[in-house]
């Protein structure tokens, strides 16, 4: 026990091993923090992607709902536009259902 006390004793004296202790001590800090970072940037890009995804469905939703209630129960053709429908169209379609004189002029079949 004091062989080892004494090592460390000696390491402790010597400058040029105190700094590169203090130096790997401070690069493994900076990796912490790093990690630490990401994780966080990446938690929060997940919960914005979940969100902007919560809203596309929640478009999906109100469309079909509209749609339903506007022209009746929805054929297959139309289920599957309005699925298959990005962000954008999905917008588009919400405004259409609203002064659409049928269902094929909702969804622009002719656009």
């Amino acid at each position: 026990m004091s062989t080892a006390k004494k090592t460390l004793e000696d390491l402790s004296a010597d400058d040029d091993v105190r700094l590169k202790a203090y130096e790997r001590e401070t690069a493994l800090r900076a990796q912490l923090h790093t990690i630490a970072a990401e994780r966080a940037e990446g938690e929060a890009s997940g919960l914005v992607k979940g969100r902007v995804e919560g809203r596309v469905e929640g478009q999906r939703e109100m469309l079909n709902r509209q749609l339903t209630k506007r022209f009746g129960e929805l054929p297959s053709w139309a289920a599957e536009r309005v699925d298959h429908a990005s962000a954008e169209q999905l917008e588009v379609y919400l405004d259409a259902v609203l002064t659409a004189s049928s269902l094929e002029a909702a969804l622009q079949l002719n656009a």
